[in-house]
């Protein structure tokens, strides 16, 4: 039957719903396990015999594989051979559940203080030395005192008019792949231009290849990239004092 769902032949599916004593949603959990292992485990499938879970430890292993293939491989021998119980079983994906969610929480707490971190340094920085952002001449640099999640954290007065100053620390560990960062960077950017005529998003050094990978982006989809850019800039914290990056040389000096 699960060859029959896996070619499309919904003809002959029918056929094999109305011939058999089981329910059609029971089918369909039976076609989906054998799918399952036959994407992950097809070493079980082509062993003749020998398998002996039932469906309930099955739907309780497949759980335990999206939480951690590690442990689901090392549970996968007295699982497939009926020793592990259902209940042994749901009592595992239950405490790795757990673990996972303590984990997380942690390394949200710990993200939230190094951004809060980065946040006051940067704030110290630019007080202290305001020419850091690129902007000339600046009148008055404030926190933004608006309730508003589109408001950048600072807004800085200048001969050109308000610039917004954001600030961001993204986690060069963490799994987010560079272009859905980007992605994420260059949205903020188009949403503060509606609003201010320049934008510096500040960053910590560590970070510049996010910076650099959204400068390529913004560069490669705006109708016109020199006159997007020539009012975007990343401010590039290092220790106690920043650069700009240096957009000719990311984009290869190509502003057409």
């Amino acid at each position: 039957m699960h060859a029959l769902r896996k070619r499309g032949d919904e003809e002959g599916w029918e056929r094999a719903i109305a011939a058999s004593n089981e329910r059609p949603q029971t089918l369909n959990r039976f076609v989906r396990l054998a799918a399952f292992l036959e994407t992950h485990y097809p070493e079980v499938l082509r062993k003749s015999g020998g398998f002996q879970a039932g469906s309930a430890v099955m739907l309780e292993f497949i759980q335990l594989h999206a939480l951690s293939i590690e442990q689901a491989r090392l549970e996968a021998p007295d699982c497939f051979h009926g020793i592990t119980s259902v209940r042994t079983l749901r009592s595992r994906v239950g405490h790795l559940r757990e673990e996972l969610a303590r984990h997380q929480k942690a390394s949200s707490r710990s993200s939230n203080q190094r951004y809060a971190d980065f946040t006051r340094s940067a704030f110290e920085l630019l007080h202290r030395n305001p020419h850091l952002l690129g902007l000339g001449p600046i009148k008055s640099l404030e926190i933004s005192d608006v309730r508003s999640t589109l408001m950048p954290k600072l807004v800085a007065h200048c001969k050109k008019g308000p610039a917004a100053i954001d600030v961001r620390a993204p986690d060069v560990t963490a799994a987010r792949s560079l272009s859905a960062a980007a992605a994420s960077y260059a949205s903020r950017i188009a949403v503060l231009r509606l609003r201010f005529d320049q934008v510096v998003i500040v960053m910590p050094g560590k970070a510049q290849l996010y910076a650099e990978e959204t400068l390529k982006l913004l560069h490669g989809w705006a109708k016109a990239p020199a006159q997007v850019l020539s009012n975007v800039n990343f401010l590039m914290v290092i220790g106690d004092t920043g650069q700009l990056l240096d957009k000719a040389r990311v984009l290869q000096g190509s502003f057409e």
